[in-house]
């Protein structure tokens, strides 16, 4: 890998998909069409972009990723879900209102849906500091004031946006979806074994999880 795709690696744009006030966002000499995104991720010389999204963007994108660029990275697509997507929800500080950390679940659960249908890979969300300063204009975004419900609301929040675990069927509808339009060809309709999954893209979580496992009990 050379020193400019290690610094490609590192580059995440606006998405010039939508042109407009998207590509204000970004740097100063940055592509400020999509046919120069693409070049860019031919180059190597992007990691992924951010809002302006949608399946047609991201399909294009990634087969450029993973058939015409030198290392055939994968890209990352990457959206603000702040309170749904397509389905608008009340505003996070709203739902933390509700002091109802499942319906918080299920609201996320139901976004997390349509972004993954999107071809989005990441969010940023949950904002979980406590705002306890009016004047700060993130607040919103929030669960307010209190540490403890703070707390129950990302996680309930988290747990809606990551599913339930890998055996659910909608999480493995999900991981195909996304992890199809990230490998191999790139293509339309192509598609991903639930084995795969599990062997290749979950190999993370389980090494992990087989250290602990495997870890001697500490002596009394």
């Amino acid at each position: 890998m050379t020193l400019a795709e290690k610094a490609g690696q590192l580059n995440l744009l606006a998405a010039a998909w939508t042109g407009g006030a998207a590509i204000s966002l970004n740097p100063a000499g940055a592509a400020s069409s999509f046919d120069a995104q693409l070049k860019m991720v031919r180059r190597g010389e992007l990691t992924g972009v951010f809002n302006g999204n949608g399946a047609e963007m991201a399909r294009r994108m990634q087969t450029e990723a993973v058939r015409r660029s030198r290392l055939k990275i994968p890209l990352l697509f990457a959206a603000d879900v702040i309170h749904g997507l397509r389905t608008v929800f009340p505003v996070p500080l709203a739902e933390a209102a509700s002091f109802d950390p499942d319906l918080v679940r299920r609201t996320a659960r139901a976004a997390a849906l349509e972004a993954s249908a999107s071809g989005i890979d990441w969010t940023f969300a949950p904002m979980v500091d406590i705002a306890r300063d009016a004047r700060w204009g993130r607040g919103v975004e929030g669960a307010g004031e209190d540490v403890l419900l703070g707390r129950l609301i990302a996680a309930a929040r988290v747990e809606g946006f990551q599913g339930s675990g890998i055996a659910s069927p909608r999480r493995r509808r999900g991981l195909r979806q996304s992890i199809s339009s990230r490998t191999a060809q790139a293509r339309p309709g192509s598609t991903i074994t639930v084995s795969t999954c599990r062997s290749v893209h979950s190999a993370t979580s389980t090494s992990r999880r087989s250290r602990r496992r495997s870890r001697p009990a500490r002596r009394p």
